[in-house]
């Protein structure tokens, strides 16, 4: 299982801790980028991305998410009626994670992988239907993903001294 880690939703791009560091592309769930299959149901609340979540509780729902980049965060809900989801990269099973929590938290990274080829990928999640014996439900509440979206453009990570961010000082 997969341990979450409670991160903030903008980045701070002078941090040495890589993944708040991270420059991002954020896509809620309620992007047709995301292709949903089986029964999904549409929420809103406070603290879900863009205040959207997507819901199945049912053994086989899934949704997935193609994806060009080195590194893929998957948000979504922790909370005391949460089950166990499969997470598969490019086809591999990657990790279970068990959504369950005492109490509701829409904030954690529930699944990150950060040593991907700088290439096309997919990230599929597929609703286990089953949970831990504390947890009072199976659902898993789809929120966001997030993915390393660096930029080349010299606007952006400028910086007034050589080497930062691959910049070097020329003469003449």
């Amino acid at each position: 299982a997969t341990t979450a880690n409670s991160y903030g939703f903008s980045p701070l791009y002078e941090s040495d801790d890589p993944v708040i560091a991270r420059r991002t592309r954020r896509v809620g769930c309620t992007s047709p980028e995301i292709t949903y299959k089986g029964n999904w149901t549409d929420s809103t609340g406070d603290g879900y991305y863009e205040n959207r979540a997507r819901s199945a509780s049912d053994k086989g729902a899934e949704l997935s998410f193609p994806f060009h980049g080195r590194e893929i965060y998957w948000r979504t809900v922790f909370g005391p009626d949460q089950g166990k989801a499969d997470v598969y990269l490019d086809g591999k099973l990657a990790s279970t994670v068990d959504c369950w929590a005492t109490k509701f938290n829409p904030l954690p990274i529930a699944f990150m992988r950060r040593d991907r080829a700088d290439r096309d990928h997919v990230i599929r999640v597929v609703v286990r239907g089953d949970k831990k014996p504390l947890s009072s439900g199976t659902t898993i509440r789809q929120r966001d993903f997030e993915y390393a979206a660096d930029s080349w453009r010299a606007s952006d990570g400028f910086t007034s001294f050589a080497g930062k961010n691959g910049w070097t000082n020329q003469e003449r």
